[in-house]
Formats: structure tokens, sequence, C-alpha cells
């Protein structure tokens, strides 16, 4: 029988930023669930490491199927409850068969190689964290992990059955069929008996989930970016760098880091990364920060010995924008039922840095928590609602996203539950007559352009590849329209992470170099989308994505 279920944590962050000060709280919300010995490990070992490594005061609560919200005290020594800042949401499916099938192999003679149990080594996670205050939502994943085995692990997901021919005297198969209840009497006997090895498999899932909960998440609610300090460059190339962290005993051991300056074009900011770093936490809770393998660091020290500032980031690759342009990021709030299909589109509009997500599915909880922070116990805390307005909706079912003016309620577009990221990202741009727009050429060379400077409004994640297009205005029953021909394509680029913060960005022409220049140079508008082609031999018809006819495309 496979046993399914998925165990929540909402946790509430309050911690220092550099232009507010808040308190350093994390409050936990528990919905239990159907436990096991995995879901004990990491309700266990959350509590603990998450305070031990982070520096927080820790607030405990249970939501229970009723909505009732309750304060947990004795789960942190009995501590007054605090207002806090951010809402932070964990939940994850173990993906678990507790009482697994027996499975029989066989060699081309159809004799017995061997009987075993077979444990499912993946985990699927989530993660969010809501800003209380505002209702936003400033970070959200989702992944599925796998419990990876090798001979230092000391339980697998495979158990062989070595006594099977003493039980089942031959073929286990065999004896199912004729005999089914001799059959179920020893497959009860083998699961007492193999128990201690299959929770064992379980509480080394528990700790697969406590490394990606802990040491992957919190530190990317910290600053977005940095000035790197006090560089350590030697024989012309910078070796390392080290920094103290403000939360004492942030965990950054084998954070890939970007380190990389920021430069203006006229109104545009874009940044030029120079190496990637590695840190490592060190006893006193500093982090030296060493260059990653392959990495030269002579980019950097050229970069210093040039005068330009430094600047580091964990997790991403830089920072870009249109300096006049932040009021054209779009407000949307997200309102779909489903929790795992709203995990996917919150994903996805969180990636897109040009757009500012709201948790409305949510509001229930956050609502409670901003009653309880209204009563005389909380009269001294800095807690202050400041809801943002909206100017887009998404709202969902499994089979049909919508997006619609909050102002007037039209809908400017839908499009299908199961479209890809660059499907859903195009008929974005198409629906709000938005552009990737072309800021200059960074190389040429012969009349040929091998790198272009971007702008999108929606913001780049770097491992998407991207499409050219010229445009031509045509007049059609007196209106106009413009249609679109592809004139080359541009690389996706080879950076170790999405980038989420980043508006502008500089790619390299991978076709139709010699069209994309002199498009440009003739001042003809030339614009760019994500490519939306899938698989080797599959294509989408990039202009036919569900939101670009509103357009007028053809």
């Amino acid at each position: 029988m496979n046993t399914k279920f998925t165990f929540i944590f909402i946790l509430i962050l309050s911690f220092t930023l550099s232009l507010v000060a808040q308190d350093k709280s994390v409050a936990y919300v528990f919905t239990k669930a159907h436990g096991g010995p995995a879901w004990q490990e990491v309700n266990k070992n959350l509590i603990t490491e998450l305070g031990k490594n982070y520096g927080y005061d820790l607030y405990f609560y249970n939501y229970n199927v009723e909505k009732e919200l309750t304060y947990l005290p004795q789960l942190n020594g009995n501590k007054e409850e605090k207002t806090a800042k951010y809402l932070r949401q964990f939940s994850y499916d173990l993906l678990e068969t507790y009482k697994p099938n027996i499975l029989v192999s066989l060699d081309t003679n159809k004799n017995v190689t061997g009987v075993f149990f077979q444990l499912n080594p993946n985990i699927l996670v989530r993660s969010k964290t809501t800003d209380l205050e505002t209702s936003q939502i400033v970070q959200n994943s989702k992944a599925t992990l796998k419990l990876e085995e090798d001979h230092f692990t000391p339980f697998k997901s495979r158990i062989n059955i070595t006594n099977w021919k003493a039980l089942f005297g031959g073929n286990p198969d065999a004896v199912k069929t004729k005999d089914p209840k001799r059959y179920a009497a020893l497959y009860d006997k083998l699961i007492l008996e193999h128990s201690p090895k299959m929770e064992g498999f379980f509480k080394q899932k528990g700790e697969v989930i406590n490394r990606y909960f802990v040491n992957e998440q919190l530190h990317l609610l910290d600053e977005s970016y940095s000035k790197v300090q006090n560089p350590e460059v030697s024989k012309e190339k910078l070796n390392k760098f080290k920094i103290i962290p403000e939360r004492k005993g942030s965990n950054y051991v084998a954070a890939y880091t970007s380190v990389f300056t920021l430069d203006t074009l006229n109104n545009y900011i874009y940044s030029t990364m120079v190496s990637l770093f590695v840190g490592n936490t060190e006893k006193d809770g500093s982090i030296i920060f060493s260059r990653a393998p392959f990495q030269s660091g002579k980019d950097a020290a050229e970069a210093i010995a040039a005068g330009k500032q430094l600047y580091y980031e964990i997790g991403s690759q830089g920072y870009g924008d249109k300096i006049v342009d932040q009021k054209n990021v779009m407000n949307l709030g997200v309102n779909t039922p489903d929790p795992d299909f709203n995990a996917t589109m919150e994903l996805y509009f969180n990636k897109m840095s040009g757009v500012k997500l709201y948790d409305i599915s949510n509001k229930e909880l956050i609502g409670k928590f901003r009653e309880k922070y209204k009563s005389e116990q909380f009269i001294n805390d800095k807690f202050e609602v400041k809801e943002q307005g909206l100017n887009y909706l998404l709202t969902a079912s499994k089979e049909k996203i919508e997006v619609s003016n909050v102002e007037n309620g039209s809908v400017v577009g839908s499009f299908n539950a199961d479209d890809r990221y660059p499907v859903v990202y195009n008929s974005l741009l198409d629906a709000l007559k938005l552009n990737i727009e072309v800021i200059t050429i960074t190389k040429e060379k012969k009349g040929k352009a091998q790198e272009l400077l971007l702008y999108s409004p929606l913001g780049f994640t770097h491992v998407e590849k991207l499409e050219v297009f010229s445009v031509n205005v045509e007049k059609v029953n007196g209106k106009e329209l413009e249609r679109r021909t592809k004139i080359g394509e541009l690389k996706a680029t080879n950076e170790a992470f999405d980038d989420a913060k980043g508006r502008t960005e500089r790619r390299e022409v991978k076709d139709g170099d010699k069209e994309i220049y002199e498009a440009i140079k003739a001042g003809k508008k030339v614009v760019v989308r994500l490519s939306e082609k899938v698989g080797i031999f599959g294509k989408i018809d990039n202009m036919n994505s569900k939101l670009g006819k509103l357009n007028g495309l053809k």
C-alpha cells in the first residue's frame, strides 16, 4: 500500500534588514500529518537545526483542521510570544511506501536471481515565504529531491531478502498465486524482520529534507547583493574574501556565489560577472569565500585595479534594471485552490523580477496572524499592515489560468495550466504589450553581432534560449498590426543559477549574427522572446502562443 502524506511547516521570520530594524524571530506553525519515522525525524531535527544555525528567536504554533491557530510556548522554553514579519511555509511529500511489494528478478531462463523490497528514494519539497505586512511572496521553491546512495549510506532503498528460498521454497510470485494466505503470512513476517532497515532509510530521507530546508533556503531572504570588502588579491588574481554575516551562524557552506561589477548605460544598470566563489563557514561565524574550481580570478582582480566596486550575491548571478522603470513592476495577486499547482505558478512568476507576487490564496492564515497582532499583548511590537494595490489577478483551475485587470475586471489573457515557462512568459509579455528590448550591441566583428545587452520588464532567468525578431507594422483594414520575422537566436548562458533579480542581461548570438546586426544598425524595431521549442524535433510556433493574438499577431 502506498502511503503518501504531506507535512507542512509554516514559520514566521523576522530579522534585521538593511533599512528597517526587525526582531530576529521565527515562528513555526505545525499542521500535523500522518506520522512515520521520517516525519518524526524532520519534526525533531528542524526545530534543533534552525535554532542552532540561524540565530533566530523561535516561536511555534499549531494550525489544526478547524483552522485554529495556537501558540506552543512549551516547544521553545515558554518564551513570550512576539510579532514577526515573515510567514514561511514548508511542505513535503515523502512519496513513500511503508509496506512495499516483494519484487522478484529473473534471468533470461526465468530463474529467480533475487528477491527484494524496493523503497522510493524521492521526496517532493516546497517552501514559500510571505511578508505578513504586505502579503508579498518573497521566496518560493519546489523540487524533487533524491536520497543519493553510495557505500557511505548505511541504509539502502533496495532491501534484499536473502532467505527467500527457505521461506517460499521457490519463486515467491508462484506462492502468491497458489497459496495467498501463506504468502500473506510470510509477507508480514518479512516486513517485521526488515522494519529496522526500512525505518533507517526513512530517517535518512528526513535528513535530506532537513538539509534542503535548513542549509539551502534561509539565506535566500538575505540582502540581495552586498559589497565585497577587503578582497585578498595576489599574483593579479582575486583569491578570497571574508564576510561577517549579520545573522550569526548563517550557513553558506558550498553555496555558489557570484562576484560582479555594476555599470550603467543610458538609463540601464547591468552587471558583469567576474568570478564564482564557494563559501565556507568558520568557527567564529565568519564566512570565507574562495574561488570556485576552474575560476581564474583574473577578471575580478582587473576590475579592482580599475577602481571598480565588486559585489557578491548568494545563489544568483548579479543584478540589472532600468533606472526609471520601478513604477512598471507588475503587482500580481495569485488566487488558486491547489497548493501543488500554486507552487508551480508561483515559481514561474517569482522568476520574473518585474513581477511582485501577492499571496491571495493564503489570505485566511495571514489574516489570523494580523488579527492576533492587534491585541494589547503586541501593542509595543513593530508590525503594520501595508497592503499593496494589485493591478492584475491570476486565478486558476487545474486546466486553465486567467490573468485579469483588477481595475476593470477584464481578462487580459488566458493559457493552459500545463503550459511551460517560456509560453507563460511570452504570453504575459504579449498580453501586457511589453517587449524584451535590445539596448545595444556589446560585441561585434566585421558587420556581425556577437553579443547583445538586453532589457526585459519581466526579468531573465539565464537558462532559457532567446529568439530575435524584426518587427514591421502593417495596416490591415485600417488597423495597425505588428508582423514579426525571426532573424536569429541567442544562447542560453552557462551560469550556475537562475537570475531572479536581473532585468538586464548580456547574451551571445547563436544564429543570425549578420541579420541582427543589420536590423539594429538600420534602426528597425527589434524584439526578443523566449524560445518555445520543445525537444529536439517538436517545435511550437512562437507567434501562436495563447495570448499573442491579443497583440494583433499573425
